[in-house]
C-alpha cells in the first residue's frame, strides 16, 4: 500500500492511513476514525483526528476508553449530529460528540462489527448487516439506545474469507427510503424500513451483481 501520509508541511496528522472511517461533521470539519495499513504497515492503528478547512488544520484526538484497536471502522453521524462508531473486535460501540470531541460507550451489538457498514436510514435507526452472524442484520434505535434484531438477509451477502472476518460491499440509501446492500457473493438485498423503528422489519432479494 502506499504511504498516505500528509506531509507535516500541508498540516497532516501524525498518521497516514489507509482503510479508514470518516465523515462530514454538521460543522463542517472532517472526522477521521482508525486506520488498516499506516505509512504502508499492515496495522489496525488506535487514532483519530478531525480537519478543520476554516484553519486547514489537522488536530489529533482521544480515542474511546479501552479500546485497543480501532482499524478499518464502521461509523455513521446520527440524527442529531452525533457519530457512531463500532469496534472491529468487539461488540462495542462508541459515540463521538462533534461539540467536546470526545469519545463515550454505545450499547453492544449481537456480533463484532468487523467489515460491517452502519447506514442511517429515514427512521433514524442505523442499519448493519452482521459480517459474524450470517445472514443476520440489526438496528441501532436511539430512542432506546440499543440494538435489535433486523431479520435475516433473503440471501448470503458477506463472502466468506479463510482466517478473516467475511467481506461484504456498502449499503446505499435509495430515494424511496430503502436500503440496498451489495453482498460481496454476487447478492443483493433490499431492507425496507417498518412502520414502527423497533420492528424487525422486511427484506427482498436484490438483483445479481454480475
Amino acid at each position: 500500500p502506499p504511504n498516505n501520509t500528509i506531509p507535516a508541511g500541508q498540516n497532516g496528522p501524525t498518521y497516514g492511513p489507509l482503510f479508514f472511517g470518516s465523515a462530514i461533521l454538521a460543522d463542517g470539519t472532517l472526522l477521521v476514525v482508525g486506520g488498516e495499513y499506516i505509512s504502508g504497515a499492515q496495522v489496525d492503528t488506535l487514532a483519530a483526528t478531525y480537519f478543520d478547512p476554516s484553519t486547514s488544520t489537522w488536530t489529533n484526538l482521544p480515542t474511546p476508553s479501552g479500546w485497543s484497536n480501532l482499524g478499518d471502522v464502521p461509523l455513521c453521524v446520527l440524527a442529531d449530529g452525533t457519530v457512531l462508531v463500532g469496534n472491529i473486535f468487539s461488540t462495542q460501540t462508541a459515540f463521538f460528540d462533534p461539540v467536546s470531541h470526545t469519545f463515550s460507550p454505545g450499547p453492544n451489538k449481537s456480533d463484532q462489527c468487523a467489515e460491517e457498514s452502519f447506514t442511517l436510514l429515514p427512521d433514524d435507526t442505523v442499519l448493519a448487516v452482521d459480517c459474524t452472524s450470517i445472514p443476520n442484520a440489526e438496528k441501532y434505535v436511539p430512542s432506546s439506545n440499543s440494538w435489535v434484531p433486523a431479520g435475516t438477509t433473503p440471501s448470503t451477502l458477506p463472502q466468506s474469507c479463510p482466517g478473516i472476518v467475511a467481506e461484504i460491499g456498502p449499503t446505499v440509501l435509495l430515494p424511496d427510503g430503502h436500503a440496498f446492500v451489495m453482498g460481496a457473493t454476487g447478492n443483493a438485498a433490499l431492507y425496507i424500513p417498518p412502520a414502527s423503528p423497533s420492528a424487525v422489519g422486511p427484506w427482498q432479494a436484490g438483483p445479481q451483481i454480475i
